[in-house]
């Protein structure tokens, strides 16, 4: 397996090894610090998780109405832009087919890759 990230993040990440609970990431943590783990994710929502886990996400049209009532191009301000963008990751997944723009979104939003 990888070496662990420096600091808080690997220090977070090595004490959730082994424990017998779910561990998630959220869609902003990079594929290769949640490879680190040594395991395989699947999206659920807004977080990575364990494909053994269930999803159980549900608010997919509520992101929605939000970021048709906000969208992310309105804003100029990058850091908002940056904040807003992985809420696209919960449809952008629900319509990814291998090869497709909307996968090429997916990964840069959401961290697939």
């Amino acid at each position: 397996s990888a070496e662990l990230p420096a600091g808080p993040p690997g220090l977070t990440i090595a004490s959730t090894v082994g424990l017998p609970r779910p561990v998630a990431f959220a869609v902003t943590v990079p594929a290769e610090i949640r490879a680190r783990v040594g395991r395989q994710w699947k999206l659920c929502g807004l977080a990575w998780i364990a494909p053994s886990q269930r999803c159980s996400f549900t608010l997919a049209d509520s992101i929605d109405r939000f970021l048709r009532d906000h969208p992310v191009g309105r804003f100029t301000d990058n850091t908002v832009r940056s904040m807003l963008e992985p809420l696209r990751c919960p449809r952008l997944a629900a319509r990814a087919a291998p090869d497709s723009a909307a996968a090429d979104s997916l990964a840069g939003a959401c961290n697939t890759r």
